[in-house]
């Protein structure tokens, strides 16, 4: 979007006119490949991770990786949509955390989404700001040190993420698909 750009508003009051990659230059986040080329979910939506471990769980999102490990660290974030940041610091294991309440789309379901984007650094937002889709709001980290380099991008249909920034439903199948969508196909069906 171009700075000078103003949200949209439909009987006052503010439209998301869809949802782009969180990642990715400008041209690739408006290209038809969701997550731009170069670009890899590490951990897909509702897969089962770290199997027979104490942290086995199921994933609520996407960890997007660049290139080798560590080559992502310090590379932008935006927002997916436009909306207004409910969380923005920090949270135990997850490093720096941001959420934004996306505004409802301009359809007939009118759907609000909020999004979690974590193990981030050089946070651009605090609570309260109004984003629009594409603005950068952050930087891939690694959580203070202790995760290799990614973004974790998840979506939510629910209040839980501005509710509890920090929500992990573990194991809990019923609460993942309950509460959390697939990034990957929510973006692909909700494009501008």
């Amino acid at each position: 979007p171009e700075e000078d750009e103003v949200p949209e508003k439909v009987g006052g009051v503010y439209v998301a006119d869809g949802y782009d990659s969180p990642v990715g230059t400008a041209q690739q986040r408006q290209s038809n490949d969701l997550w731009p080329s170069g670009w890899r979910d590490a951990s897909p939506f509702g897969r089962l991770y770290f199997v027979g471990t104490p942290r086995e769980a199921y994933h609520t999102g996407a960890d997007l990786n660049w290139g080798s490990p560590y080559q992502d660290k310090g590379l932008p974030i935006y927002a997916t949509a436009s909306g207004v940041v409910t969380f923005a610091g920090w949270l135990r294991v997850w490093g720096n955390v941001i959420v934004v309440r996306h505004d409802p789309l301009i359809t007939p379901t009118g759907k609000v989404m909020y999004s979690r984007y974590s193990h981030v650094q050089d946070m651009l937002v605090k609570v309260g700001d109004r984003v629009k889709r594409g603005q950068e709001i952050a930087e891939i980290s690694d959580a203070g040190g202790t995760l290799v380099p990614h973004l974790h991008f998840d979506l939510s249909p629910t209040t839980r993420l501005e509710a509890n920034p920090a929500d992990w439903p573990g194991k809990s199948a019923t609460r993942i698909f309950r509460d959390y969508v697939d990034p990957l196909i929510f973006i692909r069906n909700n494009r501008p």
